[in-house]
């Protein structure tokens, strides 16, 4: 019984965001495995048996809901509750109870300091980040004092990057560039083509940014026919594994470097893609070599420590332990490759709550050292701009719905790296309203 509960909880609390988590993706991923209990749309969408004008009608419903989200966006400011209501039922108090007295008060201690700091700096605390990926994690488990842990350091630099955009000449916004579009991708491509690395964040669920990062890669091959482009993706799962029982986030480590990890190809019968199956499918066609990052196992003990009523999208713990794993599969086949194609181009496509200069743990922190060029695709809105929006406000250029062609945003001048990493991106490409 305690079983189906928490199935229920956790298909109440799976909705998709434009972050981190594919929470809808990932169900149908262990439906599609050998679940029965799948909903027959969630099974039909993830298997690709809808029809062209079911999905537009999905589509055009999850781009209106994103429209009116972020029309509110600004309309919030001021209202945002930081700390919020985890189901304040028994339940909750059943599941607070069960934390040892140590633990409880860590969290309670935690939680307390957090609040002093935002309590200190009113007009940062309203800013949307709070509601999302730094969401305190109310119930006291050793989960949570680790991810309190986290999010107390990263709301202080949170802060420290606000105000340092507030005080500096303009605000940035002299030096926040514009090019606009049909061909923004091959401009993109020529501007980024000798990069070493390049990191790609999008917000799920939009076929355009899918679409417009197929434009990208296939023109990087296109600038670059002879040297070996590699893509490594959060999209697609690792060969499965089985953690031993009773593993928990503490204890798991997958030793990537003992396995041997193959390009996936589309005649594979192991290879389960229900993720923008169509763009993997052309950039496989088109000689890109596509390696998985996702580790389902580990995945699964997060979900199962962040516990049923946790309500944020994903937590930033949650966030780090899955980029770190994604570092040492994609450290460990980098330098593999790089002993025969030391040219070798690398990409990162995942979500932008693991992509952003500004979140802790963030991927391109891992490799600095390839000083990588990070870009967020993001809908009729930038998302990830949350050191931008709590500056700018709406009254900047940058939150002009009036475009209907595709835009980068990008850094320019000598502070151009040093305003990326504040502000989180070097590239902000904004795809227009499908209408």
């Amino acid at each position: 019984m305690n079983k189906i509960i928490s199935l229920l909880l956790f298909g109440l609390l799976a909705v998709p965001c434009g972050y981190a988590q594919k929470n809808i993706s990932s169900v149908s991923r262990i439906i599609t495995k050998g679940g029965k209990n799948a909903s027959q749309s969630s099974l039909r969408a993830s298997a690709g048996l809808l029809s062209a004008k079911q999905t537009q009608d999905l589509q055009r419903k999850a781009g209106k809901s994103w429209l009116k989200h972020h029309q509110n966006r600004f309309k919030q400011q001021g209202q945002v509750k930081v700390f919020q209501t985890d189901f304040n039922t028994p339940t909750k108090a059943y599941l607070s109870q069960r934390a040892d007295a140590a633990t409880k008060a860590k969290n309670d201690a935690l939680l307390a300091e957090i609040k002093r700091v935002l309590d200190s700096e009113p007009a940062i605390a309203t800013n949307s980040i709070f509601q999302s990926l730094y969401q305190p994690m109310t119930i006291p488990s050793e989960f949570a004092v680790k991810n309190n842990q986290l999010l107390l350091q990263a709301t202080k630099h949170f802060i420290e990057k606000v105000n340092w955009l507030k005080n500096r000449p303009g605000q940035g916004q002299p030096e926040l560039g514009v090019v606009g579009g049909k061909d923004v991708a091959a401009k993109l491509a020529e501007r980024l083509s000798s990069q070493k690395m390049i990191i790609l964040g999008e917000m799920h669920y939009v076929d355009s940014i899918h679409s417009a990062v197929g434009d990208f890669l296939h023109e990087l091959k296109h600038l670059n026919p002879k040297r070996r482009i590699v893509l490594f993706t959060e999209f697609i799962d690792l060969p499965a594994l089985a953690a031993p029982e009773g593993t928990t986030t503490a204890s798991y480590y997958r030793r990537v470097s003992k396995e041997k990890l193959g390009k996936l190809v589309e005649q594979d019968p192991q290879l389960v893609v229900d993720y923008a199956k169509p763009l993997f499918d052309s950039l496989i066609q088109g000689g890109i070599e596509v390696y998985p990052l996702e580790d389902r196992a580990l995945y699964q003990m997060i979900s199962k420590e962040q516990g049923p009523l946790f309500k944020a999208e994903a937590s930033l713990r949650g966030i780090m332990l899955r980029n770190q794993s994604w570092v040492r599969v994609m450290e460990s086949k980098m330098r593999q490759i790089r002993k025969t194609d030391p040219d070798t181009l690398f990409v990162v496509y995942a979500g932008l709550g693991h992509t952003s200069w500004v979140y802790p743990y963030s991927l391109p922190k891992f490799f600095a050292n390839e000083n990588p060029a990070v870009v967020a695709l993001s809908y009729v809105f930038p998302i990830g701009d949350e050191v931008l929006s709590g500056v700018w406000k709406e009254s900047f250029s940058f939150y002009d719905m009036r475009f209907h062609f595709p835009t980068i945003h990008y850094w320019r001048g000598p502070d151009a790296r040093e305003l990326a990493k504040q502000t989180g991106f070097d590239y902000a490409w904004v795809l227009p309203w499908a209408k």
